[in-house]
């Protein structure tokens, strides 16, 4: 029986997406002998700012076996609480927009309600001074997400969001990640490995591509037409540029040759049978041998039973 399972993956781009895509499949498929191949192009630079997480990056370093005091150290991120606006409606305004609630709300109303009657009456202070995750940050102060019901600290930082600085000197060395990751990179231009990956595809299918096609056709012919007269002369002729029906001639060809290997090489046939399949093969070589004037050389040809 066959051997079908998937031995190696390729994954298309680097940076951030490509390699996290690259650990979690590593982790994921451990101990399957699935190789791993990451393709990057050498010519893009680092993009030279930070990177933000969003809330499901706590479950993703935990199922990457990450240690998360590790990863904050290493590469020297720094706990995310909320974002800084100067400016923002007006010169020397300023706002911090928290990740996380602004106070309690009272029943079914939303803190934000009775904040903005109060404020709308003069008894209310900016909304982020009512958030525990702005008064942190302005004052330099953090805690990692914590479970204490019925109290503030409960909501505290809750997203688990983190800010990573992209420094191409800073040399970090994640060595938990990579004692379980076994990914190769390679480095090439997405156009070179698109361009590889379909030759290869081609190669492999018995298939050419439209320009290979082309060349195959006589000189005589390219650039020419196919036209399909219908006996009542009422009716309009069809045209066929002669380089797309031609196209249509190599590619049945080359289908009836991979039919030919592929029932050459089945296991479960036997000699008989391949025979006959053969047969009917060869018979179908011969019924388009009509089409060999279009071909330039003669090693392109069909070839009947009789010429075979």
């Amino acid at each position: 029986m066959n051997d079908r399972r998937i031995r190696s993956l390729a994954i298309v781009g680097g940076g951030t997406a490509g390699w996290m895509t690259a650990a979690a499949l590593s982790k994921a498929l451990a101990g399957m002998s699935v190789q791993l191949r990451l393709i990057e192009s050498p010519r893009v630079e680092p993009i030279g700012v930070g990177e933000a997480t969003v809330p499901p990056i706590m479950d993703f370093i935990r199922q990457l076996g990450i240690d998360e005091g590790d990863l904050v150290r290493e590469i020297k991120a720094t706990y995310k609480l909320g974002i800084g606006f100067r400016d923002w409606t007006r010169a020397g305004h300023f706002y911090f927009h928290p990740f996380g609630p602004a106070g309690p709300g009272i029943g079914n109303i939303p803190f934000q309600a009775y904040w903005l009657k109060m404020l709308l009456a003069g008894k209310a202070e900016r909304l982020e001074e009512y958030s525990i995750q702005a008064m942190a940050a302005l004052s330099g102060r953090f805690a990692r997400p914590v479970h204490a019901p019925n109290t503030p600290l409960n909501k505290f930082n809750v997203t688990g969001r983190y800010h990573f600085p992209i420094d191409p000197s800073m040399g970090s060395d994640l060595s938990a990640a990579e004692a379980r990751a076994s990914v190769s990179g390679l480095e090439m231009s997405l156009e070179q490995f698109i361009g590889k990956v379909s030759r290869g595809l081609l190669d492999e299918l018995g298939l050419e591509k439209p320009g290979d096609v082309v060349d195959q056709l006589g000189s005589r012919w390219q650039g020419g037409r196919v036209m399909l007269h219908p006996a009542d002369s009422s009716l309009q002729a069809k045209e066929i540029p002669l380089d797309v029906f031609f196209h249509k001639v190599v590619m049945l060809r080359n289908n009836l040759r991979v039919l030919e290997q592929k029932i050459n090489g089945h296991e479960k046939l036997s000699d008989a049978e391949k025979v006959e399949f053969q047969q009917y093969i060869t018979r179908s070589y011969g019924s388009l041998t009509t089409f060999n004037v279009l071909f330039k050389n003669k090693t392109d040809q069909f070839r009947g039973a009789e010429q075979a």
